[in-house]
């Protein structure tokens, strides 16, 4: 079964005229359901994301992450020199690092 469906642009639709005046009408068609599949598939996903991305940056510029998130800094020795180090925990800073990316999206 076809069928047609259309829309008009309007007056603050010049972003959209930009896009699709230079296609012909089938590449134009391709073109919107192709948009339209892909906002249908993906568009919570990246509602999800940008809301959280967002989160992530009012953390990082309030300063408020847990201390040991933000306290802790790579070692400014290479990863050699810090294995050759006793003092520092090689399976403790892996440990952190594996829940600090477990609990990157909460």
């Amino acid at each position: 079964m076809s069928k047609t469906y259309g829309f008009r642009l309007g007056e603050n639709d010049g972003d959209l005229e930009k896009i699709l005046e230079p296609m012909t009408g089938r590449d134009r068609s391709f073109y919107i359901k192709t948009a339209i599949r892909f906002y249908a598939a993906c568009g919570e996903k990246i509602d999800s994301m940008a809301a959280e991305i967002r989160q992530i940056r009012t953390l990082l510029e309030s300063g408020s992450l847990p201390p040991a998130k933000k306290d802790k800094r790579p070692s400014p020795e290479g990863p050699e020199e810090t294995l050759k180090n006793p003092g520092i925990d090689a399976e403790e800073i892996i440990r952190e690092s594996i829940m600090d990316i477990i609990n990157w999206g909460k």
